[in-house]
């Protein structure tokens, strides 16, 4: 479908508006942390992995990071499981500035209210990746 002046200006003029005006922070340095019993096994996104480190060399609000926690102990239910996220990054101004995110979810055996509470579209999404990776990864 070519470009059409008529149809398709308001469009492009939100759209460049949009790219020109959101909030961009570059030299990014995530890490998530877990409560003990979980950990973080797998991570999706454009950024490179240095130990446990992920670093973007800018980001801003189209930019998404995925992950999937496996647990490894015994896990009580009904006690929280806390995951963090913390972000070190520059803004355009040049200053270096942190930002936390912190996540309790509470743990049950009743897989009813698992399903319940879920984000379909953002385990699905997840698992696209997932599968993208792996398919990336085999040898033909």
């Amino acid at each position: 479908c070519k470009y059409n002046a008529q149809r398709d200006k308001l469009k492009l003029h939100n759209e460049l508006y949009k790219n020109l005006t959101r909030t961009t922070v570059y030299d990014a340095i995530a890490r998530i942390r877990t409560s003990a019993g979980i950990t973080s096994d797998k991570f999706f996104g454009s950024f490179i992995k240095r130990n446990k480190d992920l670093e973007y060399a800018i980001l801003d609000s189209n930019k998404t990071l995925a992950a999937s926690f496996t647990y490894d102990a015994d896990l009580k239910s009904n006690r929280p499981v806390i995951i963090q996220l913390a972000v070190l990054y520059t803004s355009a101004y040049g200053e270096r500035l942190i930002r936390v995110h912190t996540l309790g979810i509470n743990t049950t055996d009743d897989m009813n209210l698992v399903y319940k509470q879920c984000d379909t579209s953002s385990i699905i999404n997840l698992f696209v990746r997932n599968a993208n990776n792996q398919a990336s990864n085999v040898n033909f």
